[in-house]
């Protein structure tokens, strides 16, 4: 079970306990692939090889106007079935991201505050198929281009 700790901002419409209720539904994620945004020392702007996915690191406005309630790591497919049942069932926002350094469109941060930063990249980073005569690639959404160009060259 996931422990009760009160995020910085809570999605919209979403009371503490149904919040609470979707982090125990949560639960087998793992406690250690689960950040609440609960204190702003876990606010940081990071840089471009580590970004944080807690808010907006190109903030014009106050620097926790698009802040995550927490950021959630799936480790496979399952994981992330768990999390987007849980977020439809107690009306969970989710914020999908997979490595987060899409700069040039502000970022990794949510569009609406309070949401759940999904971080697909973090666990999610295998290739699974190369296929040189279809010309494809199977990547998880954490493994990038150009890791992907280079193991397709072996």
């Amino acid at each position: 079970m996931v422990a009760t700790v009160k995020p910085l901002a809570l999605p919209p419409n979403v009371s503490s306990d149904v919040f609470d209720n979707f982090l125990t539904a949560c639960h087998n994620v793992g406690r250690d692939n689960i950040e609440v945004i609960s204190s702003a020392s876990q606010i940081d702007d990071g840089n471009y090889m580590k970004p944080n996915y807690t808010h907006d690191p190109h903030h014009i406005m106050k620097q926790d106007f698009f802040l995550a309630s927490a950021v959630i790591a799936p480790r496979n497919v399952a994981d992330v079935q768990t999390i987007v049942k849980a977020a439809n069932e107690y009306h969970v926002p989710l914020w999908p991201i997979s490595i987060g350094r899409n700069s040039g469109y502000g970022g990794a941060a949510p569009r609406v505050s309070g949401s759940v930063v999904v971080n697909m990249g973090k666990h999610m980073n295998r290739i699974l198929e190369v296929n040189v005569e279809g010309a494809y690639a199977l990547v998880e959404p954490g493994k990038s281009p150009t890791q992907a160009s280079l193991r397709s060259r072996r």
